[in-house]
């Protein structure tokens, strides 16, 4: 028995110099090639011979866009200066796509078995086969359409190269199977992803900077190739709603006020303090003789209006906790499928 193995894995060319500052995707830098090769030569008492030989290559191709180039045609338009055009100066385009990528390989694996005859008679025995050649197919493509507008794509296909029984020794054999090469081969499955995923610049309109509506949309479709080709599709579309409703309150000046946190209350145990001060003056003035009807008069005066300043400060934190109720819903999450 011998066996015999040859592999070359990943090889390519870095980028060096000039290529790896502004990368092109026709760039040889952006391919990867592999290569494997597996061969067994037997033989025993009761097989004749056994020859496999098992063949695997393929290659890769990948680039991506490290900073695609964006288009803002509003950006410096003098129409659209204002805060209620914020939607369209930030209006963007992106020409470039994001990333591209690019995989294939091709295996296949040819045993060939010789049985050794063991009787006394004339038998014909004839060898026997067993053939596999695969083709697998991998793609994908993103592709950010503008900052808030998203695209991908991504799909894998297993083909079946067909051949023909028995060694492949004969012109039509050979044309045979490179008919079914050019043709794709015989697809076994396939199946394929499209995501598309929008932020819809809500936000950007005058006063409805509180919402944020992100919408997404995906869908699959299989193709299962057997004896009766099998097919399904299907798709999904999401879209969700959130609200911070504080910044909303926070654009009308009552409402505001009326969430602010109010700060703790020194001032007015100082006031308390200088009341009492002033009561235990007056208290002492009293019985040393000392009153004075026009301090007095004076000190009924600012009592009565603190008295009224209390009753409004009450009045207003009432309705501040009417308002703070009113618009107790800080968010909201709203989803539809």
């Amino acid at each position: 028995k011998t066996t015999t193995n040859h592999t070359l894995t990943n090889v390519r060319k870095d980028r060096v110099g000039k290529s790896a500052l502004k990368p092109h995707f026709y760039d040889i830098e952006n391919f990867a090639f592999s290569y494997a090769y597996s061969g067994e030569r037997s033989s025993d008492d009761d097989i004749d011979h056994f020859n496999k030989d098992q063949h695997r290559g393929g290659f890769t191709y990948n680039f991506s866009f490290s900073q695609p180039k964006q288009f803002k045609p509003f950006e410096k338009s003098k129409t659209f200066k204002g805060k209620n055009w914020k939607f369209m100066r930030d209006f963007n385009l992106y020409y470039q796509p994001r990333s591209f990528n690019f995989a294939t390989e091709v295996y296949r694996d040819r045993e060939e078995t010789l049985l050794r005859n063991k009787g006394q008679a004339l038998v014909i025995i004839n060898p026997t086969y067993f053939k596999q050649f695969t083709w697998r197919r991998d793609y994908g493509f993103q592709y950010d359409i503008a900052r808030s507008l998203k695209f991908q794509y991504d799909a894998n296909a297993n083909a079946r190269i067909d051949e023909p029984p028995g060694l492949a020794e004969t012109r039509s054999a050979t044309d045979s199977i490179w008919m079914s090469i050019l043709d794709g081969g015989t697809m076994q499955n396939f199946r394929q992803n499209v995501n598309i995923s929008w932020d819809v610049p809500v936000s950007k309109l005058p006063y409805m900077d509180f919402l944020r509506m992100p919408v997404t949309y995906r869908t699959t479709y299989n193709f299962l190739g057997t004896t009766q080709a099998l097919a399904s599709q299907g798709s999904t579309f999401n879209a969700t709603v959130t609200g911070t409703m504080t910044s909303l309150y926070n654009k009308f000046p009552l409402l505001k006020k009326a969430n602010a946190k109010r700060p703790p209350k020194k001032a007015d145990d100082k006031n308390k303090k200088g009341k009492d001060n002033d009561k235990d003056k007056n208290k002492t003035n009293e019985k040393r003789g000392l009153k004075d009807s026009k301090q007095t008069e004076r000190d009924a005066a600012i009592a009565d209006s603190l008295r009224r300043e209390e009753i409004k400060e009450m009045w207003r934190q009432v309705g501040y906790f009417g308002l703070r109720l009113a618009t107790s819903l800080k968010s909201f999450n709203m989803q539809a499928n």
